[in-house]
Parts: C-alpha cells; structure tokens; sequence
C-alpha cells in the first residue's frame, strides 16, 4: 500500500494508518504527535522537504513499532541535520534521495 501527502498539504497529525511507504511532500511544514503509530508493515519514508522549514513533534515517531526497519529517505543536502534530530532518532537507515 503506498500514500502519498500532497505538495499542498502543510501540516499532518494523527495515525496514518497501515501502509508501508509514505512520500511526504515538499511544502510539508508541520507534522504531529505519533503520526507512525499502528503503521507495522511501514518500511520507506520518503521525505521531500528541507528539514529547516519543517517543524516536526519530538514524538512523531513514537509508537511506530517498525522504525529500526524502516529507511528514511531524505533529500542528500539534508542527511547530516537529519541525523541531529531528535524525532528521527530510531531510525536505523538514512538514504540520500
């Protein structure tokens, strides 16, 4: 199953539910509290955006239960800061674009 969040969605929040590859769009400037809870079967995260413009909840990613598992794409310009955060600690694997 893949879901993909508009370019001209802004802000995200909630369960997103079981699928196992999200993309997440450039304009993205907001994502919520345990977004990834319930998403077992989750294993690519494709995240468009640059990381600066973005605010996201330290607890994003909690409760996701495949985060070691799971690669996190990310733009190549924006891997070392990625790292440094604090939301996206569990995962195991960051990837360039």
């Amino acid at each position: 199953i893949y879901r993909e969040i508009p370019d001209e969605l802004a802000s995200i929040g909630g369960s997103m539910g079981e699928v196992n590859f999200y993309r997440f769009g450039e304009n993205i400037i907001q994502i919520g509290t345990q977004i990834m809870s319930r998403c077992e079967k989750l294993n690519n995260i494709y995240m468009m955006t640059e990381f600066s413009k973005i605010s996201i909840d330290d607890s994003a990613f909690v409760n996701f239960t495949n985060i070691s598992n799971c690669v996190l794409h990310v733009p190549l310009s924006q891997i070392e800061l990625c790292q440094s955060m604090p939301c996206f600690k569990g995962f195991k694997t960051i990837v360039a674009l």
